[in-house]
């Protein structure tokens, strides 16, 4: 079910969820549900962009003879348990991407630091997180 932060049944507190622990919300790129979510939580929420949704849009840039491969090198990214490796993994991409298809690169950059918390958190992260399972692919 999707919910708008405009919508009254948004109020994630009342749907039971704790205002003092601290939750990582995987998310597409909606500018209003981050500000909803972090309206609701603070200081207690990271966000994380959807990487099913970076690479499916990205992938719609492409040609089609380009798709699977790149594809599979932001899957192979953010499935890397080093940060910087991550990051710089995602970079490489955007610098081709941007020669192949400038619409592509732009909608890999757009959110690349929400996006890559690959497998490892991004550096700044500590603490325990409350982990709410996320449906894609």
């Amino acid at each position: 079910m999707f919910l708008s932060p405009s919508d009254p049944s948004f109020d994630l507190v009342d749907r039971g969820l704790d205002q003092k622990r601290r939750y990582l919300v995987v998310m597409d790129g909606s500018k209003a549900l981050r500000a909803g979510v972090e309206r609701v939580f603070g200081d207690q929420v990271e966000v994380q962009r959807c990487q099913i949704h970076k690479r499916r849009n990205v992938k719609e840039y492409l040609p089609e003879n380009c798709q699977k491969d790149y594809d599979r090198r932001m899957r192979n990214a953010y499935a890397m348990n080093n940060y910087a490796e991550a990051k710089e993994a995602l970079q490489k991409i955007f610098r081709q991407l941007e020669r192949i298809n400038p619409t592509a690169a732009r909608s890999l950059e757009e959110g690349l630091e929400d996006g890559n918390s690959s497998n490892c958190c991004r550096p700044h992260l500590s603490g325990r997180f409350h982990m709410v399972p996320c449906r894609g692919e």
